[in-house]
């Protein structure tokens, strides 16, 4: 499945899916493979590091929540201080 075609299944936008890919990459709980015999360009394969292991599995779902937790209190902090006065010494 392409990263276009997680977007609808995760319901996420393509830079969201893209955020969470990449962390999971930088966990080491994702490799990215690059297929680079595709005439549609950069085409990409994400595999699991640990293929089979059902712990591995079960901790990269742990780390994404995580992650997806961290991403929307980060985005609520931004709105709110994109707010007039929202600055309290």
């Amino acid at each position: 499945m392409s990263q276009r075609g997680l977007n609808p299944a995760l319901g996420f936008s393509f830079n969201k899916t893209n955020f969470y890919l990449q962390a999971l990459i930088g966990e080491d709980l994702l490799k990215m493979q690059d297929l680079n015999n595709s005439k549609q360009g950069s085409v990409y394969a994400y595999r699991h590091t640990s293929p089979g292991n059902a712990e591995e599995v079960v901790l990269t779902r742990r780390f994404l929540m995580h992650t997806i937790k961290e991403h929307e209190l980060l985005k609520a902090e931004v709105a709110l201080l994109k707010q007039p006065n929202s600055y309290n010494p």
